[in-house]
């Protein structure tokens, strides 16, 4: 782990190293989603972001990103409070949550971001994980095997101390599946390899030991995860080269990797199911879907002893389940701030738990209220998009699963000819997809799904408190509302039962 920040993490779970006996059981892949969190860095050195799939996923692979110059120091799954830095080698019975990535930001400030592939699983889950050393001018690798009959569905390497060297840097050089050797296609994903290249600030004689790096992998039972592998000869110095590992046709990419013998990693992102045009650092915060494919970005390093001659872009590849990306659903958990006099939802478990404890987001508490929603998109469902509403006017958010009245006040807040922008050019899209819900169609919804209302706490409430929507399922709710001076704005979701 590479900052200090991390380093106070308390170990508040234990893992510990088993023996493993066949099983009948697999780990069939469910629904899998794509976790995007964003933050921006006004200084050069070193930052860190991290973020964590919705509960019940498991956390496969990571991928970062930015419009900016930088270098990759780690980029590691967690388990809880737990970093990969913290686990001992060996097998251990856990399955990560969530990822977190360190950075050398060479010319800020920038936007950086980081995706997490999450998946459901069903069946044994473990992590193996291996040690190594890094050196000076070389690229020193270890390999973490998942146990037999048992397939890397992803991984990642965690650095130590990277932040607090001062005569030396060192970057990720390796990050990638390996493969069974065989000489298939798509050959079965076994294990996860990665590295670290490291080169003097100030020649020390002799050097000083260099920092050492522990790798993750993550095994699954019985699913059948390949290896996708692509390859770019590059051999211009300082150019950003990109290449792409894509999957086969009905399958997804779980998790994504590299290998750059003397390269600078710059970025390794996935390829969404939505629109790939898109960069992961021009993305919104918010969950997407999987794509088939993800993408190594690097930069060659004339000063490197081990240039190579190229480098390698790496997917897991493995089917989903029948029911469809985004099936699964999870609570739609509702606070009320009393002070405030506003209602407020989430489905982000870190966010909850911020708004829970009260340390750092203050005063707001559950109401004991929930309703369910997708956190990816099945057929049939649409995003919900999440605006903030700035003070002065609400200091509050606002959902909406209306395309054409998410694609409004998107415009009424960004465009100055609009009509509106006055009163809207405050406000934040924080995310185009919160989550995802079915809609009514002319106020009703569908089978299977119960009606959302939203209720706008009114002129005068709004006059004194800001304007504030409640979402609820009840009816009782609804009464309750509208007898406080509420306004029923009717039936704008369908929630699935």
């Amino acid at each position: 782990m590479t900052t200090s920040a991390c380093r106070r993490w308390v170990a508040a779970l234990a893992l510990a190293t088993v023996g493993l006996a066949s099983q009948a059981a697999s780990a069939q892949v469910g629904d899998a989603l794509v976790v995007v969190a964003k933050r921006t860095v006004t200084t050069n050195g070193y930052a860190d972001i991290a973020a964590r799939c919705p509960a019940g996923y498991v956390a496969l692979s990571g991928g970062i990103s930015s419009g900016s110059a930088w270098t990759v120091t780690t980029l590691a799954p967690t388990f809880g409070n737990l970093a990969l830095f913290q686990l001992a080698d060996g097998v251990q019975a856990g399955a990560p949550d969530g990822w977190y990535a360190s950075i050398d930001m060479l010319e800020g400030p920038s936007t950086i971001a980081l995706a997490v592939s999450c998946a459901q699983l069903s069946g044994p889950v473990v992590t193996v994980v291996e040690s190594g050393q890094a050196g000076y001018f070389s690229d020193v690798s270890a390999t973490a095997e998942c146990p037999a009959n048992y397939r890397a569905l992803g991984g990642g390497i965690d650095v130590e101390r990277a932040d607090t060297l001062t005569s030396e840097k060192y970057r990720i050089s390796a990050s990638h599946p390996q493969s069974d050797g065989s000489d298939q296609t798509w050959p079965p994903s076994v294990g996860w390899r990665a590295g670290v290249y490291g080169a003097p600030l100030i020649f020390v004689v002799p050097p000083p030991p260099g920092p050492v790096f522990k790798v993750g992998s993550i095994c699954a039972q019985g699913t059948d995860a390949r290896v996708a592998t692509s390859f770019d000869a590059t051999s211009s110095n300082y150019v950003v080269f990109r290449e792409s590992a894509s999957c086969p046709a009905g399958t997804g990419a779980l998790a994504g990797g590299s290998r750059l013998p003397g390269q600078w990693l710059v970025g390794l992102e996935p390829l969404f199911g939505d629109d790939t045009a898109l960069a992961l650092y021009q993305r919104n915060p918010g969950n997407y879907p999987i794509g088939p494919a993800w993408t190594t970005a690097a930069i060659r390093d004339v000063d490197a002893t081990n240039t190579g001659t190229g480098f390698n872009g790496y997917a897991v590849c493995a089917a989903t389940n029948d029911a469809g990306a985004g099936a699964a659903t999870v609570p739609v958990v509702e606070f009320y701030h009393a002070g405030l006099h506003h209602f407020f939802i989430s489905i982000d478990p870190v966010e909850i738990a911020a708004l829970v404890s009260g340390a750092v987001i203050k005063g707001w508490a559950t109401t004991g209220f929930t309703w369910r929603a997708h956190v990816g998109q099945p057929a049939g469902s649409q995003p919900v998009c999440r605006f903030y509403i700035p003070p002065g006017l609400g200091d509050s958010h606002f959902f909406s699963a209306s395309a054409p009245e998410c694609a409004a006040i998107l415009d009424a807040s960004t465009n100055p000819a609009h009509p509106s922008h006055a009163w809207y050019a405050g406000y934040v899209h924080e995310s185009p997809s919160a989550f995802h819900v079915a809609v009514p169609a002319q106020g009703t919804c569908a089978g299977g799904t119960a009606p959302v209302y939203r209720l706008w706490n009114g002129q005068a409430n709004a006059a004194a408190w800001g304007s504030n929507h409640r979402y609820t399922t009840s009816p009782a709710i609804v009464s309750q509302m509208v007898g406080e001076g509420y306004v029923n704005e009717g039936v704008v979701m369908c929630s699935p039962n």
